[in-house]
């Protein structure tokens, strides 16, 4: 089994939509299997995320809420008790392994090898998050080319917070918010060798080669590929060009970020980004995820030379979305579509072939599918739900709600003077039609037009379906005259956590009188 994740990749740029991106490893991966068109993250955060899908426990279950400085080895979670599902793998006879970008373990462990372990990898090669590889320098990454001689000429080229002179910043990176740090790289940004990703691929193969292939056991190989997550920078000669077909970002005219200062909200004026600035970004992501897909059929290539695929599971997938500059927003954290909903694709043996899929599923399911495929079932506390019913064609999903959630260290906000993350979502196929419930007990954030910007508690149903302008991904009806949707709001309300439930059902209840 071989789980692939990207790292911040959105589903309406997998090759199959709007974007014109040349993905052909992966139109072949899902011509030969299942394409689901409704995956969603359970948290659009890096660690959140990708704790939940390691437990296959949903966003309110999982011990890491926030994705400052947080991983699942340092947030309080009972290994013990709540094994990741790569842990029962191991139990079970299969040998684990790792490679990339986890977001588990701490940049800090005194004890990586333990902490690792503990997880549930046997064997990894791990690199940091890619803001915070040249702060530490910690990893197997950046000590492969600190052995080459090339550290210093990637951090000067790619800087912290991708502030280096490969990608220009923004004044609010510099002021206020670093998120829109690393998105506007416009010269090539690597040499040969020295690209992350490619790391990741190779470094997959050399973990094979050096443990697996003479043992015989099964084995489960999780390849986490830093990119496309910012910054977005370059090996030398990819650079896109600038007028590449692309589709172009909706609803951008907000000409500020809402800042949160002593209880109050704040405009603060946001740096002008002209077309061509929304054009280059856009464009690099395209690239990075064109180079992701030679890496993959690279992989793919490697593991039919040492074992028959036709014994071989791919899945590939993304942790969340990229703002890429819709409702005027870079980066992640929304409870919106461009954030949280994702690619996925499985392939292999005994997985229907050509099938597109669009019921609405959940990347925690993935633990359960794992497991499945293992001969194993579910452990108690998950909450995740096998995919295999609908990959093999014996049944229908399971599912009958996704869930997503993120609450941001509100403390680091208040401090920072940002208006905090903090939603919870529950989403379903209503007939024919997508409906998703948003609850954000301090106010939506990152909403561009779609919704008005306040300081306390605030509800909307948005329909999923295409439409023009600010609403191509979504929009809201509950709004739209208040009160439209009242009795599938409520319905979808059941699912959240209390304590949200009772804030929002406030907010309905207004619509009621």
């Amino acid at each position: 089994m071989h789980p692939v994740v990207f790292d911040q990749w959105r589903a309406d740029w997998d090759g199959f939509g709007e974007a014109n991106v040349k993905l052909p490893n992966i139109h072949a991966l899902a011509n030969k299997g299942v394409r689901f068109t409704r995956a969603y993250a359970a948290s659009p955060a890096c660690s959140p995320s990708r704790a939940a899908l390691v437990l296959g426990r949903e966003f309110q279950h999982s011990p890491v809420k926030y994705n400052r400085d947080k991983y699942l080895t340092t947030s309080g979670w009972q290994p013990h008790i709540h094994r990741t599902f790569p842990t029962l793998l191991r139990n079970a006879g299969y040998l684990t392994f790792s490679t990339g970008k986890d977001h588990l373990v701490s940049v800090e462990s005194k004890n990586m090898d333990a902490d690792m372990s503990l997880v549930g990898f046997d064997y990894y090669r791990r690199v940091n998050d890619k803001y915070l590889l040249c702060e530490y320098a910690n990893d197997n990454y950046t000590n492969y080319l600190q052995s080459r001689g090339m550290l210093r000429e990637f951090c000067v080229s790619n800087g912290q917070f991708g502030q280096g002179y490969t990608c220009n910043s923004t004044p609010v990176c510099d002021n206020y918010d670093f998120t829109e740090c690393g998105f506007r790289c416009q010269r090539p940004a690597f040499r040969e060798g020295m690209d992350v990703d490619t790391w990741t691929r190779q470094s997959a193969q050399d973990l094979l080669d050096e443990h697996w292939r003479e043992s015989g056991q099964p084995f489960f190989l999780q390849v986490n590929f830093p990119s496309p997550h910012p910054p977005l920078a370059l090996p030398a000669g990819k650079l896109k060009n600038r007028m590449m077909n692309l589709p172009k970002a909706i609803d951008t005219a907000v000409p500020y970020h809402w800042m949160l200062r002593n209880g109050s909200l704040l405009r603060i004026p946001k740096p002008s980004l002209e077309f061509s600035n929304f054009t280059e970004s856009r464009a690099n992501y395209a690239a990075l995820l064109e180079l992701l897909d030679s890496e993959l059929g690279q992989l793919l290539n490697f593991l039919e030379s040492v074992r028959d695929l036709r014994d071989t599971i791919i899945f590939l997938t993304s942790d969340h979305g990229e703002h890429l500059g819709d409702h005027g927003e870079w980066s992640k954290f929304s409870p919106w579509e461009v954030s949280n909903h994702v690619p996925l694709i499985a392939s292999g043996p005994g997985i229907l072939s050509g099938r597109v899929e669009t019921t609405p599923v959940s990347i925690i399911d993935l633990a359960a599918t794992f497991l499945d495929l293992a001969g194993l079932q579910p452990a108690p506390w998950m909450d995740s739900r096998s995919l295999m019913p609908v990959l093999s064609g014996s049944g229908p999903a399971t599912r009958s709600v996704v869930l997503s959630g993120f609450i941001d260290d509100i403390e680091a906000s208040l401090k920072e003077s940002q208006q905090p993350f903090f939603f919870e979502a529950a989403a379903s196929l209503f007939n024919t039609s997508m409906l998703k419930l948003v609850c954000c007990p301090m106010g939506c954030v990152k909403q561009g037009t779609m919704l008005p910007v306040k300081l306390e508690p605030q509800v909307a149903l948005m329909n999923v379906t295409a439409g023009h302008g600010a609403a191509k991904f979504e929009h809201d009806i509950l709004n739209k005259p208040p009160g439209r949707g009242m009795p599938e709001a409520l319905h979808l309300m059941q699912f959240l956590s209390e304590p949200r439930q009772a804030v929002c059902l406030s907010v309905l209840d207004a619509f009621r009188k």
